[in-house]
């Protein structure tokens, strides 16, 4: 599964609101970006004088600050802005564009700024915040030294995605070479003519669409990398680096190289060029190679970084580096042994020069041959078990769980004496530790994996992507890593038995290496490995899908609850009736539980709650406490994950033990289950609650069974209360069950909530606010539980269950989603969408997409996204669109604009919409003094003509001018 991208737009809705408060704090706000890890955030007084501290910062440069880093750093930063904050925390940065760290400030230094340039961006900023944007302010803020139209709009879209598209390099290209689209403007009204072009065009938001642009650029040059011969008329270049200058390292490390400092052959250089990177001194060699993305461009004073020592240069060129070197890089020795490299100008005296196709694919070939890559064999769980289940999730763990979190071991022996703790008396576990170790302190990025079965069978093989994490809300294989697995099978091994550890480095081997490279047609490129911050397969554990009438909320939740409990089968399954009849038998299988949030439910809905029961014999009525509906379904997926961790031999699960009992006692339910003292029945079951009679014949007390269920998997201790000795009596009756060795898997389970932000959620969920959240699950080193008020019982929200709301963003009768809640869930926007096929129908001489696409775009306009007309009301066969208009879109307009016909007018035209003659005047009122009458008889009044009312003719007259 994909991962989930676009996570940073609810952060970057945070961090303007937290901007719009703070104009007067700038002080702080600097401070904050300090704390968050942001470097270099200086000011200069005087041209040639030292640097100090920015004391001022606008809110475009603020964000600018956060992406003048690439990769996981950028993450980092923002992540600890965000914790610092209590802001969405993002898992991506997709479609984000990055900033030139050399100019990353939306404004000159100190020495330079003659025209209050901060202040000009902060009213710019507002008025971007209100709508209320002029060709005037647009030129203001483009006049403000080292803004740029580029970069202007890169700061629009970062205040609002949704609305703003930056016009980069990047999406230019992409702009004109896909969609045909000139996106060159030079005022504010230019700058909107162009978005509305690209919104004729296409559908997708332009948050999307920067990422699609992004990755369009990506593929080119990829294409036009591998298409490329010797002959070929693309550039090769060598770039030097003295360390005396220049920290490359460093750089590199940091992931900031972004550019280059050039003084010869400015005129030939040219983007999608391909660069080697070398660095003189003692430990010479090639670190690294890159790829041109502009042509030279003058430096600016200020253009220098904490990795550059001195400077001279008055040009740059930016880059993009495809292959780091720096961990092992190509040493001059190394060099010495290619022919190809014969003329290789490395040491020169110089900082750039021309190189050739030859020593560039010279520099690829010994690069392969001193890869400090590693080769480990891997057994994804016993014979292999948990082999398809690591192939879906991306990624390899194994088990051990009893040592918690192996990062806290310093050496193998401390792991090995671990070990020998847990299990006294065993033999020396010292193949067991070395993996655990190994697993965690060895094993890294970029290492090649080969998933085995037993001694004669190799099943696939991967590339690790992340760092050791220990996940302790699972059942076991808790110790895990990000792989990318690369191919899947079945290969046989011919030669020798395979090794039967868990983890085995087999580098060592080179002549065995080969051979499975051959065999299992293993090929690695050099590109960098990035880090896998989360398992393509991992959900977020609370998600809302929000969005306009109409969307598909609730229709996709249905999808998505099948991507977190049966992804293979949605991969197989494409048709609605097949993933609903899976949705409908995963709903009776009690894994997925539908309920939709009113005004008036209550905590004791959906919790628990005291309730009536029905009336006794003579008439008086009786109450009890009853579950609610996600206390039952929280039951339901806690039972399953506390038995799937059990591996008791001979111990049934709670269920199949309890299911025992009940065959029992309805054969004799007389059954005596006997206590230390005294022998009790079981008089009736109900609700949960257990009612028994004691040898005396006393009635008078119940046993929980949510209680039981937790004595009997040792999740709570069973305290001296007076009701212990039967509770004891009847666990050990339960325990007397004897079965054969019982393993339960562990499911996953979905609770989705319809129109979640319709109820008071505060009331509703109670002390879940908290319960609910990943790291308080039961299982998470930071679990919670609490004491419920009606039932006294032990409560917490288990791992394996899942929470999907649907939110209409244009649902008046709750203003906006509980602030704590919201903090809880990941948001999933739902937009209306226009490239399905049965929107490219025709009807009454109109493209549906072209109708819905016209209607939305007013909409926007005159209120905002969140009341768009959803893509569903169009999509029935047959589609009887007169009564579409006249029952569903007609309605939703009036709702939207509170009976204003005059702005209904203004979305469907005069077609629908007429003013009614009013040349009566003051004739229409009754006879009365009134002073304002005489403006109230100009006062223009409208009539809506109803779809009902017209002739097919008519309609599709009515339908012609709205699209006008």
């Amino acid at each position: 599964m994909a991962e989930e991208l676009f996570t940073w737009i609810a952060t970057h809705r945070d961090i303007v609101e937290f901007l719009t408060q703070n104009r007067k704090k700038q002080k702080y706000l600097i401070q904050v970006l300090r704390d968050a890890g942001v470097q270099k955030i200086i000011d200069r007084l005087e041209k040639d004088g030292p640097d100090v501290e920015l004391e001022s910062i606008d809110p475009f440069s603020f964000f600018c600050m956060l992406y003048k880093y690439k990769g996981k750093r950028r993450i980092e930063i923002l992540g600890e802005l965000c914790r610092a904050l209590s802001f969405a925390v993002p898992n991506d940065d997709s479609g984000i564009a990055s900033v030139n760290p050399l100019q990353a400030f939306m404004f000159p230094f100190a020495y330079e700024r003659t025209k209050n340039e901060i202040n000009r961006l902060w009213d710019f900023f507002e008025a971007v915040i209100e709508d209320r944007v002029t060709d005037e302010l647009f030129a203001g803020a483009l006049d403000v030294a080292y803004t740029g139209r580029a970069k202007i709009t890169e700061g629009l879209f970062n205040v609002n995605p949704l609305k703003y598209l930056p016009i980069n390099g990047p999406v230019k290209e992409y702009l004109r070479t896909v969609h045909g689209i000139d996106p060159s403007f030079a005022s504010w009204t230019d700058y909107t003519s162009v978005l509305e072009k690209i919104r004729a065009v296409t559908p997708l938001p332009f948050y999307q669409l920067s990422f699609e642009a992004w990755k369009w650029g990506q593929e080119q040059r990829e294409r036009e990398g591998n298409s490329t011969t010797a002959n070929d008329t693309a550039n090769y270049w060598m770039f030097q680096s003295n360390p005396k200058y220049f920290d490359l390292e460093a750089a590199l490390a940091n992931d900031e190289l972004g550019d280059w400092s050039v003084s010869a052959h400015k005129a030939s250089m040219q983007p999608g060029d391909k660069v080697i990177i070398y660095k003189t001194g003692k430990d010479a060699g090639v670190y690294a190679l890159a790829e041109l993305t502009t042509t030279p461009y003058p430096r600016r004073a200020d253009d220098t970084t904490s990795w550059e020592k001195a400077e001279d240069f008055d040009w740059k060129v930016d880059l993009h580096v495809t292959h780091d070197f720096s961990a092992n890089p190509i040493v001059k020795q190394a060099l010495a042994t290619d022919v190809r490299l014969k003329k290789f100008k490395g040491g020169n005296q110089g900082t750039n020069f021309v190189s050739s196709h030859d020593e560039y694919e010279a520099i690829m070939d010994l690069s392969n041959k001193q890869s400090n890559v590693h080769f480990w064999l891997f057994a994804p769980g016993e014979k292999a078990n948990r082999w398809d289940e690591m192939y879906d999730a991306g990624e390899m763990a194994i088990n051990w769980t009893e040592l918690d979190d192996l990062s806290r071991y310093a050496s193998q022996a401390d792991v090995e004496a671990a070990l020998s703790d847990v299990n006294p008396g065993s033999r020396r576990p010292t193949n067991n530790a070395r993996a655990c170790y190994e697993f965690a302190r060895v094993l890294k990025k970029g290492d090649v994996v080969i998933a085995k079965r037993g001694t004669t069978e190799y099943v696939g093989w991967g590339v690790v992507t992340s760092d050791y994490s220990y996940e302790p809300v699972r059942p076991d294989y808790t110790h895990v890593r990000a792989v990318q697995w690369r191919a899947k099978g079945t290969w046989h091994e011919t030669v020798h038995p395979i090794a039967l550890k868990t983890l085995t480095d087999i580098t060592k081997y080179p002549d065995y290496v080969e051979r499975l490279v051959k065999q299992l047609g293993i090929v690695l490129d050099r590109e960098r490995v990035l880090p896998t911050p989360k398992a393509p397969h991992m959900h977020a554990m609370n998600t809302i899908l929000f969005g306009p009438p109409g969307t598909g909320k609730t229709y996709n939740a249905v999808n998505k609850a099948l991507e977190i409990i049966d992804p293979e089968f949605l991969r197989t399954h494409s048709d609605r009736q097949s993933v609903k009849a899976r949705f409908d038998e995963l709903a009776h299988a009690e894994q997925i539980c539908f309920t939709t949030f009113h005004q008036s439910m209550a905590y004791e809905d959906f919790i628990e709650g005291i309730k009536p029961t029905n009336a006794t014999e003579g008439g008086s009525i009786s109450y009890e406490v009853r579950d609610g509906i996600f206390k039952n379904f929280c039951e339901v997926a806690r039972s399953n994950w506390e038995a799937s961790q059990q591996q008791r031999s001979g111990q049934l699960s709670f269920e199949a033990a309890w299911e025992k009992f009940i065959e029992e006692w309805e054969e004799n339910p007389d059954v005596e289950i006997p206590t230390h003292r005294t022998v009790f029945t079981v008089h009736d079951v109900r609700n949960k609650t257990i009612a028994f009679r004691k040898a005396g014949g006393s009635l008078a007390h119940t046993l929980s069974m949510n209680t039981l269920r937790d004595f009997y998997y040792d999740a709570r201790p069973m305290t001296s209360s007076g009701l212990k000795t039967y509770y004891r009596g009847l666990l050990d009756k339960l325990q007397s069950y004897r079965g054969a060795v019982e393993t339960t898997p562990l499911k996953k389970y979905v609770f989705i909530i319809d129109e979640i932000n319709r109820g008071n959620v505060s009331q509703i969920f109670g002390e879940l606010i908290t319960l609910i959240e990943d790291t308080k699950r039961l299982g998470a080193a930071e679990q919670l539980t609490a004491t419920l008020p009606y039932s006294n019982d032990e409560f917490g929200v288990p791992p394996n269950l899942y929470i999907l709301g649907t939110m209409n963003t244009a649902d008046r009768s709750v203003e906006a989603l509980d602030t704590a809640l919201r903090r809880r869930f990941s948001f999933i926007e739902m937009p209306p969408v226009y490239n399905l096929d049965r929107l490219q129908r025709r009807q009454h001489g109109v493209v549906l997409a072209e109708l819905l696409a016209t209607i939305n775009k007013r909409i926007e306009v005159l209120l905002d996204r969140d009341h768009l007309i959803g893509h569903s009301y169009l999509l029935e066969t047959p589609l009887d669109l007169p009564s579409v208009f006249q029952n569903k879109i007609i309605p939703l307009l009036q709702e939207y604009f509170f009976g204003d016909y005059g702005k209904i007018g203004l979305v469907l035209g005069r077609g629908f919409v007429e003013a009614v003659d009013n040349s009566a005047g003051n004739a229409v009122f009754a006879e009365f003094e009134y002073d304002e009458a005489a403006d109230l008889a100009d006062r223009r009044v409208y009539r809506l003509t109803l779809p009902a009312a017209m002739s097919s003719a008519e309609f599709d007259r009515a339908l012609q001018l709205l699209m006008s």
